[in-house]
C-alpha cells in the first residue's frame, strides 16, 4: 500500500514538472515567433516606406545614324570618276572654308565624339555604314575587330579605311586608288609614311614660309618620308609635299599665324 502511494505521488510530481516544462517551452516558442514576426514586419515596412535606389543605367549603345547629325548617304560608286567625286564631297563637308595653307584646306574644329555617317551601297544592294570621327577622320567601330570580326571582315575594314579616310586626308592616296580602281591598289611605302605623319605634315606645312614655301630646318629634321619605291625622299620645301595632301589635320592657329592667313 505504501509502495502504491509513493508511486502515485511520484507520478503526480513528474506530471506537474512536465507541465511546467511544457509551459516554459511553449512560452519560449511564443516569444521567438513574436520576435521573428516583428523583425520581418519591420524589414518589410522599411522596404515599403523607403524607396529603393534605381539601378544604374546601362551603358549607351553605339550611336545610330538616325540620332547623329551629319549623316551622308552615298549610293555607291562604280568607276574612278564617281569615286573621286565622292571623296571631294566628303572633303567639302569637312573642311573649314576660312583656313587653308598653300591652297590645301584644314578640317574644321569638331568635338571629339561627333561622327559623320557614310553609307556605302554596292551594285548588289549590300550596304555598310561607316562612322567617321569628324575631328580626326578615323573610322570608328562599336566592336573590337581583333576578337569580334573574322579575318575577311577585318580586311574589308582596312580596305574601307584606305578608300575613304586616308583618301580624304591625302590626295596621293586618292589618286593611287583612282588610277588603279579596276585592278586594286596596295599601299606603297610613300602612302604608309603619309598615313603615319598626317599631324606632323600639317605642322610642317603650317610652319612653312607662306611666300617662299621654305620649311624651317628643325621641322624638316623631324619629318622622314619615303618615295614610292621605298628610298628616302629629299624634301627641299613645302612644294615637295603639298601636292600629296587632301585635307590638313585641325591644329589651333597661333595669333601670329592668324595674322598671316
Amino acid at each position: 500500500m505504501i509502495d502504491l502511494l509513493l508511486g502515485v505521488i511520484y507520478a503526480v510530481s513528474w506530471w506537474y514538472s512536465y507541465e511546467k516544462l511544457s509551459m516554459k517551452l511553449a512560452l519560449a516558442l511564443v516569444v521567438v515567433i513574436s520576435t521573428w514576426g516583428k523583425l520581418m514586419f519591420a524589414a518589410t515596412s522599411r522596404d515599403i516606406t523607403k524607396p529603393k535606389s534605381p539601378p544604374p543605367p546601362p551603358p549607351p549603345p553605339f550611336p545610330t545614324p538616325e540620332t547623329m547629325p551629319g549623316l551622308v548617304l552615298v549610293y555607291g560608286f562604280d568607276n574612278a570618276a564617281s569615286y573621286s567625286k565622292f571623296i571631294g564631297d566628303l572633303q567639302n563637308k569637312l573642311k573649314d572654308p576660312k583656313r587653308s595653307y598653300f591652297e590645301v584646306p584644314m578640317i574644321r574644329s569638331y568635338p571629339r565624339l561627333q561622327y559623320m555617317y557614310v553609307e556605302l551601297k554596292s551594285a548588289a544592294e549590300y550596304t555598310i555604314t561607316l562612322a567617321i570621327r569628324m575631328y580626326d577622320l578615323y573610322v570608328d567601330k562599336d566592336k573590337d575587330i581583333g576578337y569580334e570580326f573574322i579575318k575577311t571582315e577585318a580586311r574589308l575594314l582596312l580596305i574601307v579605311i584606305q578608300m575613304v579616310s586616308e583618301a580624304i586626308r591625302f590626295k596621293y592616296i586618292e589618286d593611287k586608288i583612282k588610277d588603279n580602281f579596276s585592278d586594286g591598289y596596295t599601299p606603297d611605302p610613300r602612302a604608309l609614311d603619309l598615313e603615319k605623319n598626317w599631324e606632323k605634315l600639317t605642322e610642317v606645312i603650317m610652319a612653312a614660309n607662306p611666300q617662299t614655301g621654305e620649311i624651317p630646318k628643325k621641322e624638316l629634321d623631324n619629318l622622314k618620308l619615303s618615295n614610292p619605291d621605298g628610298t628616302p625622299q629629299n624634301i627641299q620645301d613645302v612644294y615637295d609635299i603639298i601636292g600629296d595632301m587632301g585635307l590638313l589635320k585641325y591644329i589651333a592657329a597661333s595669333s601670329s599665324l592668324l595674322a598671316i592667313m
